[in-house]
């Protein structure tokens, strides 16, 4: 745990200036929720893919940094950063950009699909939220809550009779074209170089999503009593 010597340290060099910091016994309602949200730090970027290990590195996070006192977020402009609730938009957007200029796939997957999913059935209760990721398989899955997106900005239902899995490995060709490491990313000048290398094709959604994802800590969360913090990262996933 850091001392408030050392948060406040870590403060003055992020340029961050808030009420006084909060110790464990303090009122929820006097916390400045607007500091909070300016004090988040880089600490690691390029972290890589979490995968199947996602609850795992969790906890190792949890251990390293205090729990919950950290999150993950993706860099889109030089020094700008932005939590995963606002990052799957541009995911979303790569998919709406992709089934538009290629209407034959659309096609396909309207035509057959009845739903789609990624990695376990689990993935089809989460609808249209990409924040909900409970019970749903111990991988963080976005391809198939975008893919819903965005035929629903289109005005456009699934009227097939068979679910289809968005993945590289899926038994359906369309489910393997769509594979967020082949579609390619719509603003490929985004992504962070070098390239971080893995199963997914150079410049496609995939290749943005983890080149680009960094964690960052917050030192104000490290005063407040674990039980409040999860309040602060509520636009967040971890993994």
């Amino acid at each position: 745990m850091y001392t408030i010597q050392q948060i406040n340290s870590l403060l003055k060099a992020q340029q961050v200036t808030s009420k006084p910091l909060f110790n464990y016994n303090s009122q929820i309602e006097n916390i400045d929720k607007d500091a909070i949200d300016r004090a988040w730090i880089v600490i690691e970027r390029q972290v890589g893919q979490f995968g199947s290990r996602k609850n795992q590195i969790i906890k190792e996070l949890n251990k390293k940094y205090g729990y919950l006192a950290w999150r993950l977020a993706w860099q889109v402009n030089n020094e700008v950063y932005i939590p995963f609730e606002k990052a799957v938009k541009f995911y979303e957007e790569a998919y709406e950009k992709h089934l538009s200029d290629n209407p034959d796939k659309l096609t396909y997957l309207t035509n057959n699909a009845q739903d789609v999913y990624d990695s376990s059935f689990k993935n089809l209760d989460s609808g249209f939220d990409y924040l909900n990721q409970r019970h749903t398989g111990k991988s963080t899955h976005i391809q198939d809550i975008a893919i819903r997106c965005v035929l629903a900005k289109m005005g456009l239902t699934f009227q097939g009779n068979k679910l289809i899995q968005i993945r590289r490995r899926s038994k359906d060709p369309i489910g393997k074209t769509l594979s967020p490491g082949r579609v390619l990313f719509h603003k490929p000048e985004l992504i962070v170089q070098p390239h971080l290398q893995g199963w997914w094709q150079e410049n496609s959604i995939e290749d943005f999503w983890q080149s680009n994802k960094v964690i960052q800590f917050n030192p104000i969360l490290t005063t407040i009593h674990p039980k409040h913090r999860e309040q602060f990262r509520k636009d967040c996933i971890s993994g």
